[in-house]
């Protein structure tokens, strides 16, 4: 097993060799949590899209059943009134 800069691990090594081993694996890093983030984001996205799907759908059936409803026609006039 090799450290990244190609010396054996375990082994003596220089400062320089050390700060550049630390480097480069800090930058992996980085770039493997901005790869996460990006995935975890659009995993996200993915169900907010979904949600808000759902809900329309449920919005829509909900105003259809509405139309459905048997409304109520209002007193005629001619009829009893109150307060007279």
């Amino acid at each position: 097993m090799s450290a990244p800069d190609g010396s054996p691990v375990g082994a003596e090594r220089s400062i320089g060799q050390l700060f550049a081993s630390a480097t480069t694996e800090l930058s992996a890093l980085v770039h493997d949590e901005i790869a996460l983030a990006k995935a975890q984001l659009k995993r996200d996205v993915k169900r907010g899209a979904v949600g808000g799907a759902v809900l329309a759908v449920a919005g829509a059936a909900i105003r259809k059943q509405q139309g459905r409803r048997v409304r109520v026609a209002p007193p005629t006039s001619g009829g009893p009134q109150d307060g007279i």
